[in-house]
């Protein structure tokens, strides 16, 4: 029932790897991304690679795949780098639902090219039946796709680079072609759930970290606050007088008081200029300067196992 053309070793492979019976309409797909993988790994820029676009219709040509390959085709020509959601074939078997499908995607692809987003391979090989994908994005935002032929569940760890420290707006677009919208916010990462034979597009966005002075004059009398961070548990204090280190057995000036903190006990024969204090991410720390002089104050932040 399909003319099925001669496969690449790649989709053999993939063929004889995964669980169930498949036909040439998986290959189609399947046989695509582990090509790009090849592509790309000969230095070819994903943008200057052709998928063909997506084929819809019941003739030879077209294989007979009617319209099952829709959905998830025209979600992997948004994302595979050539930016070109491309249709042919009959195009009255789509219905209302598929043209708001394709309507959304290239609401999509306009967001893409105006906030000048670049693709990259994401997670695992397709050619070794991994889950694998593609994540198109700029510094701050992106969107990253994707799928599942191992034959089994899946839940891979999302870790956008640059979110250390910070918290990212998770939502999830479409899951196994169905439009959605749910979304979370979450510090770093996220986990994607993935059903066998599954994909999702999900987007996100790294929020801006609230920072704190980094440094504060404490003049007579005034007070300071510092609070939590999240996936830091260490406040850390240095402090200077007159443009130099204020050294103390403590490391805390006699005529600064530190509350809503536990203080170490450990002294310094020596003296030293900085105090490290344990503070959970919802905790607060008040510094208050008793004394008749100006202090210095510079703050950090860890994380200590």
């Amino acid at each position: 029932d399909c003319a099925i053309k001669p496969l690449s070793w790649a989709a053999r492979k993939i063929f004889r790897s995964r669980t169930r019976i498949l036909d040439c309409r998986d290959l189609l797909l399947s046989d695509t991304d582990a090509m790009i993988a090849s592509f790309f790994d000969s230095y070819y820029p994903l943008a200057s690679i052709d998928d063909h676009g997506t084929m819809v219709g019941n003739t030879g040509t077209i294989y007979y795949l009617g319209k099952e390959t829709y959905r998830l085709g025209t979600l992997l020509d948004l994302v595979r780098g050539g930016k070109k959601l491309h249709l042919y074939g009959d195009l009255s078997l789509l219905d209302e639902g598929d043209r708001a499908y394709f309507g959304f995607l290239w609401s999509l692809a306009k967001d893409i090219d105006a906030k000048k987003m670049k693709t990259v391979l994401a997670f695992g090989d397709p050619r070794e039946n991994e889950v694998h994908g593609f994540l198109v994005r700029n510094a701050t935002e992106g969107y990253l796709a994707l799928l599942n032929p191992t034959g089994h569940l899946a839940s891979p760890l999302f870790a956008p680079e640059g979110a250390e420290g910070s918290d990212v707006r998770f939502e999830t677009l479409i899951q196994d072609g169905r439009l959605k919208r749910n979304g979370k916010t979450a510090f770093e990462k996220t986990t994607v759930d993935l059903g066998i034979e599954g994909y999702v597009l999900l987007r996100f966005r790294i929020l801006e970290t609230k920072e704190e002075p980094k440094e504060v004059l404490l003049r007579p009398g005034e007070k300071v606050e510092f609070g939590g961070r999240k996936g830091k548990n260490v406040l850390t204090l240095t402090f200077e007088k007159d443009g130099k280190p204020l050294r103390t057995p403590t490391g805390l000036p006699d005529s600064l008081c530190l509350s809503g903190v536990e203080l170490p006990a450990k002294t310094y024969w020596s003296g030293i200029s900085w105090i490290r204090v344990p503070l959970e991410e919802k905790g607060r720390a008040i510094l208050e300067n008793k004394g008749e002089e100006d202090i210095l104050v510079r703050q950090g932040y860890e994380r200590k196992a």
